[in-house]
This record gives C-alpha cells, sequence and structure tokens, in this order.
C-alpha cells in the first residue's frame, strides 16, 4: 500500500458501508486552463470509443429506478478494454506527478470507473456469469470481504482497491463534493456512469469555451445526478425532501459548504423538492445495488 493510502481515518454511519473521512488538506479543484497530456489523451479517447459502444443512457425505470446501463457482456469480450486496464496500469508514476491537478483527478476518477467495470468483466471472463451486484465479484477465497477492498487493478504501477482509488486518492487530495456524482460503483443507484472520459483540459467548443473541461463535467454530472427523481432528489410521500444515500454517506464531505442539503440546493432543478431542503431535514433513497446492466 502506498503512502497516499497508508493514513486513512475510519468512520461509521449507520446503515452504510464503512467511509473514510475526507483528508484535512485535501484541496478543492480549480479551474487550470492546461493541454490535456498525450499519453493521458490516449487513454481517454480509449474510453470514449468503448463507452460509445457498450454504455446505454437511461430509460425507464427498472424497479423505481432509472439508470445508464453497460453491457458488461460485450465489454467483457473486448480486446481494446483489456488493452485500456494495461495502458492505464503502465502509466509511469512520474508521469502522473508531473500532470496539472485537473488532468490527475480526472485520470483516478476514470480508473475507478474503468476498474470497477473490470471486477465486473473479470467475474464474467473467470466463468462467474453475469453478476447479479458488484458486491458479488468478491473472488472466491479472497481475503477481503467487501469488493471495495479487494485489489481491483494497477494505476501506474500500483495495485489498488476501489477504496484506496476513491479515498486514498481522490478525496485525499481533492476537497471536492462534486465527485460524489462522477465515481460509478456499477450499480443502479450510483449517479450514472457519464458517457464520456473526465477530462482535465480546456475545453474550446462555444458552449463552455474558455472553461476547464473537468470543472464543468463535475457539474454537470452533479446537476443531472439531482435531476433524476428516481435517485437523486425528490420529494418523498410526507412531502419532505428526499436525497441519495451518498448525501448521508458522505455527509461530512459537504460540512463547510453548509452541510448536504444545502449543497444540493445548489445544483438542484428548480421546484418543491428543492425549495423544500431549505427548511426540512432530507429522508433518504434506498440504495439499489443490482448491477448496472440490463
Amino acid at each position: 500500500m502506498g503512502n497516499s493510502c497508508s493514513s486513512f481515518k475510519r468512520a461509521q454511519v449507520a446503515g452504510s458501508i464503512t467511509k473514510r473521512t475526507l483528508a484535512a488538506d485535501a484541496k478543492p479543484i480549480t479551474k487550470d486552463g492546461q493541454p490535456e497530456p498525450p499519453e493521458l489523451a490516449a487513454i481517454h479517447d480509449s474510453w470514449d470509443a468503448l463507452l460509445a459502444n457498450h454504455l446505454r443512457p437511461s430509460g425507464a425505470p427498472v424497479d423505481g429506478v432509472k439508470f445508464a446501463a453497460v453491457s458488461y457482456l460485450e465489454l467483457a469480450a473486448e480486446d481494446g478494454f483489456a488493452a485500456l486496464v494495461e495502458s492505464i496500469a503502465k502509466v509511469s508514476p512520474n508521469a502522473v506527478k508531473s500532470w496539472p491537478p485537473n488532468a490527475q483527478c480526472a485520470f483516478y476518477i476514470n480508473a475507478y470507473n474503468i476498474l470497477c467495470a473490470e471486477h465486473v468483466c473479470r467475474t464474467i471472463r473467470n466463468g462467474g456469469g453475469l453478476p447479479a451486484s458488484v458486491k458479488d465479484c468478491v473472488p472466491e477465497g479472497s481475503k477481503k470481504k467487501e469488493i471495495w477492498d479487494v485489489p481491483a487493478g494497477a494505476v501506474a504501477g500500483q495495485t489498488l482497491s476501489l477504496n484506496e482509488i476513491e479515498h486514498g486518492v481522490i478525496r485525499t487530495r481533492w476537497d471536492e463534493p462534486r465527485v460524489h456524482a462522477c465515481v460509478n460503483c456499477a450499480s443502479r443507484s450510483c449517479p450514472d456512469l457519464l458517457g464520456q472520459a473526465y477530462r482535465g483540459d480546456l475545453c474550446g467548443n462555444q458552449r463552455v469555451s474558455g472553461d476547464d473541461r473537468l470543472d464543468y463535467q463535475l457539474t454537470a454530472q452533479f446537476k443531472l445526478w439531482l435531476r433524476d427523481e428516481t435517485k437523486g432528489l425528490t420529494l418523498d410521500d410526507a412531502r419532505k425532501p428526499m436525497l441519495s444515500r451518498i448525501f448521508l454517506w458522505y455527509a461530512g464531505d459537504f460540512e463547510t459548504r453548509g452541510g448536504s442539503p444545502a449543497y444540493a440546493a445548489q445544483y438542484a432543478p428548480a421546484g418543491a423538492a428543492r425549495d423544500a431542503l431549505a427548511t426540512m431535514a432530507p429522508s433518504y433513497f434506498a440504495y439499489d445495488w443490482n448491477l448496472n446492466t440490463q
């Protein structure tokens, strides 16, 4: 385990899986407007192509939840996906250190999403078939009981679990609540997997001309998540606001920004649910851990 993953602090929230507290010295993500390093751009181009072929936008709710669906059986058979996993492993740690902060953050967000999908694909390739949930992907005989702690793959030469990527790298280096809309745990109740790679570079299209692409993507995904009335934000039967359980599990990440309800309200669409966040404590959606596939 590397130094970045050696000083976790654990915090237990009732009814949740164990989460680790945000690092005290984490820095917020800010715009840097620098070009994406070519080596990183090639990795992200590959992920873009795979997502275009194997991710379907969310449609009608399944068991009450809408979700973007991944074709894991097809993805597991893709040589290009295996090559992408290998390319993430082979990136030089010194190269990563030389990248702008936003490029580093985008790299690790994508690495989490890719290696979470790889857990599912590895289970399929090993003859286990399509699992009902990513939580069922713990290998037989593993010393780890939770999939989040099972080695997921190598990132820049370091073998990491999903917990180590999310909490030991992303949330240790960056004090940025918007990342919770971007890391996807291959489950229906997760914020949807984005249909393109996250990129830490200057976005040149007219819609966001002059903006840092990662900053734009983080905001867009957070807003998209809160527009989803099946797992982001809605009113419950008592007309109280109901938020994703992620806002409960990671409440500490929102404390310095007025708390989870206030932070969510900044990105929520106008309406009764957003208004209710200002006056009533929220309830939280049950979490559907079924695999985000159809």
